[in-house]
């Protein structure tokens, strides 16, 4: 069984640390990064070698998308940046597919990530 962390990527070498067998990254986090930044994360990412097979958290909360504060062309725009980014995110990955996949949330792990959890 693999066990697996939704966390940002900024975490991925201490997930690899604590024994977390993937990453599941925020499609929202990595929309928001500058191209330098992305470049940066895929970077960390890679050396880590910990796997990003799955993104979730599509829309940014700043994305109404029912009601009459939503906007189809922002929506589209939105979806038209951020998924080529979780697609990129995608490819960090073994050849190998993941067998087993599990994801754990843990609502203070950016916390315990940082060293100072409760």
């Amino acid at each position: 069984m693999l066990y697996g962390v939704c966390a940002p990527v900024s975490f991925a070498a201490e997930a690899k640390a604590l024994g977390f067998d993937y990453l599941e990254a925020s499609v929202t986090e990595l929309g928001q990064m500058t191209a330098e930044e992305f470049a940066r994360a895929e970077a960390a990412v890679r050396e880590t070698g910990l796997p990003v097979p799955r993104c979730n958290c599509l829309f940014p909360s700043s994305i109404t998308l029912t009601g009459g504060d939503s906007a189809a062309d922002r929506t589209d725009r939105w979806l038209q940046h951020a998924l080529p980014r979780a697609r990129e995110g995608l490819q960090l990955r073994p050849e190998r597919e993941l067998q087993y996949r599990r994801p754990v949330f843990y609502p203070g792990a950016h916390k315990a990530f940082a060293g100072n959890g409760e």
